[in-house]
């Protein structure tokens, strides 16, 4: 039996698409198990919240690793996850000095991401829409 994967997220890209684009640069099969769920007024509709209990953190996105002999591991944050299959895909640079480069472009995207969503929801004038 070969080591699987399943990616688990929301219906949408998020903090798991960074994941997704691993995968499939690493031509990596996998599967993409994705929550669709709705807001409203009474709370979450859908299977989230039911599963959110089983989840390392209470959060996604989480990679369930499911190694050669069966057993099975659960890894949560997106960035942990990130490095984790960067490393197994052989994706990771070869020194340390790679790893460092590359840990630094991904915590610079990450500024740029929260940047980002801390103005999108704001006017001209600075104000929250």
């Amino acid at each position: 039996m070969s080591k699987t994967y399943k990616l688990t997220y929301f219906n949408l890209r998020g903090r798991a698409e960074a994941s997704r684009y691993i995968f499939e640069i690493a031509k990596q099969p996998y599967e993409d198990e994705r929550f669709k769920f709705r807001e409203t007024p009474g709370g979450i509709e859908g299977k989230w919240p039911e599963y959110k209990e089983e989840c390392t953190f209470g959060q996604l996105p989480v990679l369930h690793v499911t190694k050669e002999d069966g057993s099975q591991i659960q890894i949560a944050q997106s960035h942990a996850i990130e490095r984790y299959l960067a490393r197994s895909f052989g994706l990771m640079g070869n020194t340390n000095e790679d790893v460092a480069l590359i840990e630094s472009i991904q915590e610079s995207v990450m500024d740029v991401k929260t940047a980002y969503n801390t103005v999108k929801g704001k006017n001209d004038e600075g104000e929250m829409a």
